[in-house]
């Protein structure tokens, strides 16, 4: 059970990850827009990042995790 737990650990690690990276590009690319969906003004820019950096930041262990096994031999791709 413990072996199930962290296979969806670190699957689950990779895909926050993967969706933090893609936050951060769309904030990135519709920076000079100065308003949100529900008309507010959005957040400065670098708080946006921060919020973006703390979620690629909490997949990052998962992936390490997933990296390290596959080098050592214990499954054939991190994503395992």
């Amino acid at each position: 059970m413990l072996e199930q737990l962290g296979h969806g650990f670190r699957k689950l690690s990779g895909i926050l990850s993967l969706v933090g990276v893609l936050v951060t590009f769309y904030t990135l690319v519709f920076a000079d827009i100065r308003v949100g969906r529900n008309g507010q003004p959005k957040p400065p820019l670098n708080v946006q990042l921060l919020q973006t950096g703390g979620l690629i930041a909490v997949g990052l262990p998962g992936i390490l995790w997933g990296v390290v096994r596959a080098t050592q031999g214990k499954q054939r791709t991190p994503w395992e």
